[in-house]
C-alpha cells in the first residue's frame, strides 16, 4: 500500500534532489581538473582537498544526533528547546571546526609535510589546503539551516539554495580552474561557500525564525571565531619567537 508512504514521499524526494545536487557540486572541481592538470599536480590538489575535509568529518557526527533531536521537539510543539538545542548545537560545531579550520590554515605547509613526508609536495599544495579549509568552517554553519528546515518537514527553502548555490560554484569553478588550476578551485570554493552563508544563510532564519540571524551570528559564532583568531596569533608568535 502506498498510504504510508504517500505523505512523506515528496519529502524523501527533495533531500534525494538536494544530496544529488550537492555531491556534484562538491565533487566537480576533482572531474574537471582531473583533466587539466598532470598526474602530479591533481595528486598535490587532491591531498590538500583531503586534509581540508577533516574539518567537515569532526562536524558531521554532531548532524547525525542533532537531525532526530531537532524533529522530536519540533513534533513536541517545543519550539523553545528547538531553539536551545539549534544555538548549543552551533556553539559546539564551532568549538570544533573552527580551531580545526584555523590550524590548517595557519599551519598548513607544515602538517602536509607531517602528513607526506614531502616538502615540495607541501609547498606546492599549502594554499590550496587553506582555501579549501575556510571553504569548509564556512560550509559546516551553512548546513545549520538545512537543519531546521529538516526538523519543520518542509525543505522547498533548501531545494531552491542547493539549485542557486550549484548554479553559482560550477561555472565560477569551471572558469577559475581553467584559468589557475587547483587554486583558481579554492577560491572558487571559499568564495561560493561565503556567498552562500551571508546571503542565503540569513533569508532562511528570517522566513522561520524571524530576527533571530544576528542573535546567532553574533552570540553563537562570532565570541569562537575571535576566540580561535587570537588562540592561533599566540601560539603563532611563541613559535616565531622560539624559533628566534
Amino acid at each position: 500500500t502506498w498510504a504510508p508512504v504517500k505523505s512523506a514521499l515528496k519529502f524523501s524526494l527533495v533531500i534525494a534532489l538536494t544530496s544529488g545536487i550537492w555531491i556534484f557540486a562538491t565533487q566537480v572541481d576533482k572531474i574537471i581538473l582531473s583533466s587539466l592538470l598532470s598526474l602530479t599536480d591533481y595528486g598535490q590538489f587532491t591531498l590538500a582537498v583531503l586534509a581540508a575535509s577533516g574539518v567537515l568529518m569532526v562536524s558531521n557526527p554532531i548532524s547525525l544526533a542533532l537531525l532526530p533531536r531537532m524533529t522530536r521537539l519540533q513534533a513536541a510543539g517545543d519550539e523553545v528547546g528547538l531553539l536551545r538545542i539549534y544555538k548549543n548545537a552551533t556553539q559546539l560545531v564551532a568549538v570544533i571546526t573552527i580551531p580545526a579550520g584555523l590550524i590548517l590554515f595557519n599551519y598548513s605547509e607544515k602538517i602536509l609535510w607531517i602528513w607526506s613526508g614531502n616538502a615540495d609536495i607541501a609547498i606546492q599544495a599549502a594554499p590550496i589546503l587553506r582555501l579549501y579549509a575556510l571553504g569548509n568552517v564556512v560550509l559546516a554553519f551553512t548546513a545549520f539551516p538545512y537543519y531546521l528546515q529538516f526538523a519543520k518537514g518542509d525543505l522547498k527553502l533548501h531545494f531552491i539554495g542547493s539549485f542557486i548555490f550549484a548554479s553559482w560554484l560550477i561555472p565560477s569553478l569551471t572558469i577559475a580552474s581553467l584559468k589557475y588550476g587547483g587554486i583558481g578551485a579554492g577560491y572558487a570554493w571559499v568564495i561560493s561557500n561565503f556567498l552562500y552563508f551571508l546571503l542565503w544563510t540569513p533569508l532562511i532564519h528570517k522566513r522561520i525564525l524571524g530576527k533571530f540571524h544576528k542573535t546567532w551570528l553574533l552570540k553563537d559564532i562570532l565570541p569562537i571565531f575571535t576566540t580561535g583568531i587570537a588562540a592561533i596569533a599566540t601560539t603563532s608568535q611563541i613559535f616565531f619567537q622560539s624559533k628566534s
